[in-house]
């Protein structure tokens, strides 16, 4: 574990060699772990460095022993979401097909858990698809279209031949249906998931 690479009770006691070694150890994973969520390069970089920025000034609360990358990880993800919902991101416009599950999620997670299984964001990313793909036909058709491919329900309903309308209804439809899918099987994500799929 990267946390026993570096002095906690050094760092608990202001040495600031500790905590640069800390800082070299994590901040290149977590700048692309905070990418997954954050696309703005400059933004994520911005949140990392927060973090690290509390963790020196929270520092004398550390427990020996304790996971101190866990905890830092937990903060990020935390900074992304608050981020996020600060910004009023009502949708996904994210093509999920392009997102690869890579080595910096499985790394992060062996950090956290310990194990070799999928982790979250693959679980959920995996469950995402799954949902989408047992959509009704039209409803998948359209979210597809317009969510995944980036068309405007102008130019979908169109090619469609059905009114703006009715695609709204089908995108509405199918938030609905995906939202509820991805509580059922992740109901801790609550408000991650609400946030990302309003009805």
């Amino acid at each position: 574990m990267i946390s026993e690479l570096v002095n906690i009770s050094k760092l608990i006691s202001g040495d600031s060699t500790a905590f640069r070694d800390l800082f070299n150890l994590l901040y290149p994973r977590m700048l692309a772990y905070s990418g997954l969520y954050v696309k703005d390069h400059s933004q994520a970089e911005d949140l990392v460095q927060d973090c690290f920025i509390q963790l020196w000034a929270r520092r004398k609360t550390l427990v020996p022993g304790r996971s101190v990358n866990s905890l830092m990880f937990v903060m990020l993800r935390n900074r992304c979401l608050n981020y996020l919902r600060d910004h009023k991101l009502q949708h996904l416009t994210i093509g999920l097909n392009e997102i690869e599950i890579n080595d910096i999620q499985y790394l992060y997670h062996l950090d956290l858990k310990g194990e070799e299984e999928k982790s979250l964001e693959e679980q959920l990313m995996i469950s995402m698809q799954e949902a989408i793909d047992n959509l009704p036909p039209r409803q998948k058709e359209v979210f597809n279209l317009t969510k995944i491919e980036g068309g405007s329900h102008k130019d979908v309903a169109l090619m469609l031949g059905i009114t703006v309308k009715a695609i709204e209804k089908n995108v509405a439809a199918a938030n609905t249906n995906i939202r509820n899918e991805l509580l059922r099987k992740f109901p801790a994500m609550s408000a991650f998931i609400i946030f990302f799929f309003l009805p």
